[in-house]
């Protein structure tokens, strides 16, 4: 019994703390997330802006129905009270802070202008014209300038001098504009044709224009995955715009392979097995790197032909080629050798030695042909000046060897 009263006893305490420790943490949160000021600018806001430099709320306002007046409030954001109300444009209509000059930029859409106010002093400093009546702002990092979308055109101001430096036409009713630090580039959201431009802030020129849902309202850049969120009014949903650039896949030249030839010989080279990753057409160029000049019949063609250079020795001759597919990608060089070998003029066939009967019966039955008789007697004189004393024997022999003449003096001569 006492044991069931401790259990029960133990049970409502631990409810009783979980009660409080929930009702304090609500009462914590409660406090954290609450409304602790209310600050009165008497005005329409229409932009705010945090000032880094020193720590104050900039706010742009407007007071209806009176669209030449504007102001921008000066909010101290360690006290939260207006410290100072600076008259600018007509109708402001947003604020960016410039990090590269302290300043904070004032788009004043009824003035086609832009104010600059020093950090410093909160003073309007200059106030830059325009041809357009602008909306929007963006400081660029990459090149410290800052963008201001408005009517159908970007403007580029150059922060050291405040001045337009550029202008971009994009389509008509910009509404929102945004800095990829992914790839350096500036996103515009156009409303009325559905259409983010895409401006290379190295060059300030349009690079693609993307479509998305119908009136495009905002943007912003997701550095998580380096998209463009874009969101569409009137379609009611949030298009994606991946921003990461693919690798460039290049075509591959083959020059084929290299071929041994001869002096003379007509040549084909053989690129026509190159290829495009994505199937696209090719265009061919060959240039000659070393080697006697040989001239292509064509080199743009996959297989140009010339005559091979006549040589002496064994020599190479080295062509390149480069191919191009129509988006323009080129491809890394091949090259293939080419040997060509000079002709050669084969050695006469080996003749049988003539024997001494041959060089005697040649004499004899051609009596009148002095070359030959004179030859077949230096044969004969060096057979029979020689020291060996078998040579009367061997000319014995030699006379033996002819049947169809009467050589009774020569035997008679030389002693058979």
């Amino acid at each position: 019994m006492g044991k069931k009263t401790i259990s029960h006893g133990l049970i409502l305490i631990l409810i009783f703390m979980i009660t409080i420790s929930n009702t304090f943490f609500g009462f914590e949160k409660a406090w954290t997330d609450s409304v602790i000021s209310t600050i009165d600018v008497i005005e329409t806001p229409s932009a705010i802006e945090y000032n880094p430099s020193n720590g104050d709320i900039y706010v742009a306002s407007h007071i209806e129905d009176e669209y030449d007046l504007g102001h921008v409030f000066v909010i101290d954001g360690s006290t939260n009270t207006v410290i100072k109300t600076i008259e600018g444009g007509a109708w402001p209509d947003d604020l960016e802070y410039n990090p590269s000059n302290e300043n904070i930029y004032v788009a004043n859409f009824l003035n086609s202008s832009v104010s600059v106010i020093d950090s410093s002093t909160n003073m309007v400093i200059d106030t830059i014209p325009l041809r357009h009546s602008p909306s929007y702002l963006e400081y660029n990092p990459s090149n410290e300038n800052i963008y201001v979308a408005g009517s159908s055109s970007v403007s580029i101001i150059d922060s050291s001098t405040n001045m337009v430096i550029d202008t971009v036409d994009v389509d008509p009713n910009p509404t929102a504009i945004e800095y990829n630090p992914s790839n350096g580039d500036i996103y515009v959201a156009t409303y009325d044709s559905g259409a983010i431009f895409v401006i290379d802030s190295s060059t300030n020129t349009v690079i693609d224009t993307i479509s998305v849902g119908d009136e495009p309202y905002m943007l912003e850049y997701n550095p998580s995955n380096d998209n463009i969120y874009v969101a569409n009014q009137k379609s009611k949903d949030v298009s994606i715009i991946s921003t990461t650039t693919p690798p460039i896949v290049k075509p591959v030249a083959d020059a084929g392979p290299d071929q041994p030839v001869r002096s003379n010989d007509v040549v084909q080279l053989d690129g026509s097995n190159s290829s495009d990753p994505e199937g696209s057409p090719l265009t061919y160029s060959w240039t000659q790197l070393s080697g006697p000049e040989a001239t292509l019949s064509d080199p743009f063609s996959s297989n140009p032909i010339f005559d091979a250079p006549e040589v002496n020795e064994q020599t190479d001759l080295t062509f390149q080629l480069i191919v191009t597919n129509e988006d323009g990608i080129v491809s890394e060089p091949d090259e293939v050798i080419v040997t060509v070998n000079p002709v050669t003029t084969p050695p006469p066939p080996n003749e049988e030695p003539r024997t001494n009967g041959d060089i005697i019966k040649g004499i004899i039955q051609n009596p009148l042909n002095i070359t030959n008789s004179i030859n077949s007697a230096n044969e004969i004189t060096d057979i029979l000046t020689d020291d060996n004393p078998d040579n009367d024997q061997r000319a014995c022999d030699l006379l033996d060897q002819v049947t169809d003449r009467n050589l009774g003096d020569m035997r008679d001569i030389i002693g058979c």
